[in-house]
């Protein structure tokens, strides 16, 4: 999509003009959805390791498009609430290692709401 084309569509759905349709809330993933092209946390480590003190947590992941996008939403409206969505905490977070299924292991309890 353009440049003009993403600021034309953005206006409309997220202006006050009288050719907007006004979004006010907004909800986005933290990490990786199941719409996602790939699956991905903000602290992915190879099989086996943790990081509970999240030394390695990066936005890195939605450093190009959606962080940008979000600026610019809220530039056209300060005021629009963003609920944040975790689909999956990291996998090793998880009992069973995987972005799909599994549990939250009690031991990452407080980690995981340090992630979010």
């Amino acid at each position: 999509m353009s440049s003009a084309a993403k600021d034309a569509l953005l206006q409309e759905l997220f202006g006050s003009g009288i050719n907007s349709i006004g979004i006010s809330y907004l909800r986005v993933n933290v990490g990786a959805s199941d719409l996602s092209p790939t699956v991905y946390s903000y602290d992915d480590l190879p099989a086996g390791q943790t990081d509970p003190t999240l030394q390695n947590f990066s936005l890195a992941p939605d450093l190009a498009d959606m962080i940008p996008v979000l600026k610019q939403i809220l530039t056209i409206n300060p005021n629009i609430k963003i609920f944040g969505s975790p689909w999956s905490p990291p996998v090793w977070m998880k009992n069973n290692s995987s972005s799909v299924g599994g549990t939250l292991l009690p031991q990452y309890y407080g980690t995981f709401a340090n992630y979010l």
